[in-house]
């Protein structure tokens, strides 16, 4: 490769792996972020990149951009936190495109949240989405403000992320850390489906579409083994050696405690990677139990 990769909201979970990863491989890393961290990176750049500023000079130092910033969702939304999710989405992205020149390659975060609610349906990169909710509307806009990029003549890459699987932490090690103190449930009717991916698996998957270049498109970062939520709750019951004491947590308790924030357990997402693996990707870890065979701590 030997390029110069800038991850931009480089800070977190995904942020930080992306950084060794590149660099284990032998590329220069920039990282700008809010706050500095211990990151390997070759070069922090300290800022708020919701705001226009200096920070925008280098983007056009860097073969490739990465664009993951943006105010978790893992939390309850209150009515000023949701407009947090949204500006810190939208204003980062807009500005990234400002500063992008022609030639330029950006992988923009997005989410399987697009797709709203959409039962058992299988969803690809095509499928519309079901469902005209929040989320949708983050990713929606999101999006497009990404896509205004190929009007400069740049090259973008749309990466949708199902739920992120890693051994440091986020909403994985959660379920995990719940199972073991056997508080493990299936949530609402646990049909729902639940797409989700290999933190590793989305540095390869960003890794192979810089080493071939197709054309900028979007893409379904998930497994192609997409569950429901009851099937993952049994999973890891078997995995971790403990019973299911709860049999399941009601939808409307679940919104009671967690408000909006809980369509995200409850909605379904059944999406598959098909521009993936179309272009010949393969998955180092394909299927759940590939998934949780690696993140599972003793």
């Amino acid at each position: 490769m030997n390029k110069k990769i800038l991850i931009v909201g480089g800070s977190g979970l995904i942020g930080g792996f992306l950084t060794d990863y590149f660099k284990k491989r032998g590329e220069y890393v920039g990282v700008i972020a809010r706050k500095r961290t211990s990151s390997v990176a070759d070069e922090f750049i300290e800022a708020d990149t919701t705001k226009e500023g200096g920070w925008q000079e280098y983007i056009q130092l860097y073969d490739i951009v990465i664009n993951l910033a943006g105010a978790t969702i893992g939390k309850r939304w209150s009515r000023r936190y949701k407009e947090e999710i949204y500006s810190s989405r939208i204003l980062t992205t807009r500005n990234i495109v400002s500063g992008i020149e022609k030639g330029g390659i950006l992988f923009s975060t997005s989410a399987v949240g697009y797709y709203g609610d959409c039962k058992e349906k299988i969803l690809t990169e095509e499928s519309r989405p079901c469902t005209n909710d929040f989320l949708h509307r983050v990713c929606e806009d999101w999006e497009r403000e990404a896509l205004e990029a190929n009007n400069k003549g740049a090259r973008v890459f749309i990466m949708r992320f199902g739920v992120v699987a890693s051994s440091e932490g986020g909403a994985f090690q959660r379920l995990i850390k719940n199972h073991k103190y056997f508080l493990g449930s299936v949530i609402g009717s646990g049909k729902q489906f639940f797409s989700y991916i290999h933190i590793e698996d989305i540095a390869r998957g960003i890794e192979f579409l810089i080493d071939r270049l197709p054309e900028g498109a979007i893409y379904n970062f998930t497994t192609p083994d997409p569950v429901t939520n009851r099937e993952l709750t049994l999973s890891l019951s078997s995995i971790l050696k403990r019973p299911v004491i709860i049999p399941f947590i009601p939808s409307l308790i679940l919104r009671l405690i967690l408000g909006e924030f809980a369509d995200t357990l409850l909605f379904s997402q059944r999406a598959m990677p098909e521009n993936l693996l179309k272009n010949g990707f393969e998955f180092k870890y394909p299927t759940l139990m590939d998934v949780l065979s690696s993140i599972v701590r003793e």
